[in-house]
């Protein structure tokens, strides 16, 4: 039986001193708590599981070769490595508001073969106002979020912002701007 994408992208926070742990997920809540309260957020919100596995997100998007795959909110950057892992997408990008899970996914990023690091980009950026013209396919961990968070979300991938998006998954429906 082979591992699953998320089994072989916890290899790399586990060499990286990250082990995914219900005291490791307390620590980064702690740590995060200050920063995500400046930024508005909830504390116990901080840290949240996945709902979809990255096999279902890839195959949802219908990630292909040479495409440019974007996770807004990335977290520690499960789902960045994992679509790198599928030798695929021409660039792996995931943007995270929150330092803590940032430094995380840059540690797991340390530890990973130097293929998936040459096409993994972090950045700690507020996906409302960064870049993301190249953005092509996108996944969006927005189930916990607030309506005016996704209303947010949703002007940030205006046409106009992200003109090489073709795909998008994410986990709560968006308003419809979108596209309009």
């Amino acid at each position: 039986m082979s591992q699953s994408l998320l089994e072989r992208v916890n290899v790399f926070f586990e060499d990286a001193g990250c082990k995914t742990d219900p005291t490791g997920l307390s620590k980064l809540a702690c740590e995060g708590a200050s920063v995500a309260v400046k930024a508005g957020a909830v504390a116990s919100a901080l840290v949240f599981g996945e709902i979809l596995t990255p096999e279902d997100i890839f195959r949802l998007l219908n990630l292909e070769q040479g495409d440019i795959f974007y996770d807004l909110g990335s977290g520690r950057g499960q789902v960045v490595l994992a679509a790198a892992l599928t030798s695929k997408p021409k660039r792996c990008v995931g943007i995270e508001l929150m330092e803590p899970r940032h430094q995380a996914a840059l540690a797991a990023k340390a530890h990973a073969p130097e293929d998936i690091q040459r096409i993994c980009e972090f950045r700690c950026e507020d996906v409302l106002a960064c870049r993301l013209e190249d953005a092509c396919k996108v996944y969006l961990c927005n189930a916990a979020f607030p309506r005016h968070l996704n209303a947010a979300f949703a002007g940030a991938l205006d046409p106009q912002r992200t003109p090489a998006l073709e795909a998008l998954v994410t986990c709560a429906a968006l308003p419809e701007a979108i596209g309009q």
